[in-house]
């Protein structure tokens, strides 16, 4: 969900698994598959769209949503759990991460920085709320998903805390 480069697809079909991925920006999937087919390896890419969430809904027994903000673009929680949540099976799960206080950034750089067609527009940046252990087992919970693991991390590389997600789609 929101593959962006595909690292972790890449890594789950390099081991075996069967693999579908999105994002809602063009260019990631087409790095993904340029990457996937450099490796001999098949992933089921699809543009992240209302649509095709619709097409894919109780498909999965596990979706990956990292860093989740930064790929889907959108900071509507409640309607991207829930897309999300749509995704999966039920008794399927969800590992999600997703930063404490999301933020847009001020422009968008496409898959390739050295891409001289890269997209570059000139907006705010803008901060939104921080998000509470509360507010996510709430939206959680509207998503039809149960918590089984919800804790606030700072990584090695990132400045900023992230939640950190494991959710079950109930049977």
């Amino acid at each position: 969900f929101g593959c962006t480069l595909g690292r972790h697809a890449l890594f789950f079909a390099m081991h075996g698994y069967e693999v579908s991925a999105c994002d809602s920006n063009p260019a990631n999937l087409a790095f993904t598959e340029q990457a996937a087919r450099r490796q001999g390896i098949s992933i089921n890419l699809w543009e992240l769209t209302t649509e095709a969430i619709d097409q894919h809904r109780c498909r999965y027994d596990y979706v990956l949503g990292w860093q989740l903000f930064d790929s889907t673009g959108s900071h509507d929680l409640s309607g991207s759990l829930s897309k999300l949540g749509g995704l999966l099976r039920p008794g399927g799960m969800a590992q999600l991460s997703l930063p404490e206080q999301p933020t847009r950034m001020p422009f968008h750089i496409a898959a390739n920085s050295n891409d001289p067609n890269r997209t570059n527009t000139k907006q705010q940046s803008v901060t939104y709320a921080r998000l509470s252990a509360l507010t996510l087992t709430s939206s959680l919970v509207d998503a039809g998903l149960e918590t089984i693991d919800l804790h606030l991390k700072r990584g090695p590389q990132t400045p900023h805390p992230y939640w950190h997600i494991i959710a079950e789609k109930p049977f």
